[in-house]
């Protein structure tokens, strides 16, 4: 499997925006956007075309970390191994 994230600047600082899990065959395991704990930069959306809007029914980081911590680590390969 492989992981990629989308960091958005809040008022705290970057805070994880969205995650994307793909298998190794390419079909997508998990694709969602994180409902940030700070209030969004809105000069960020340009950047990461991610909208407030969209984070208005999105889960929290909580529940998000606790999915992906249910997938094997040994399911992830890093990049260059």
């Amino acid at each position: 499997m492989a992981l990629d994230t989308v960091s958005h600047l809040t008022h705290k600082g970057v805070r994880l925006a969205r995650i994307t899990i793909v298998n190794f065959y390419g079909n997508i395991v998990l694709d969602t956007v994180v409902k940030p704990f700070a209030r969004l930069d809105p000069h960020q959306s340009f950047n990461t075309g991610i909208m407030p809007a969209d984070f208005e029914l999105a889960p929290s980081y909580s529940k998000i970390a606790l999915l992906v911590s249910s997938f094997s680590c040994n399911s992830f390969r890093c990049a260059g191994s």
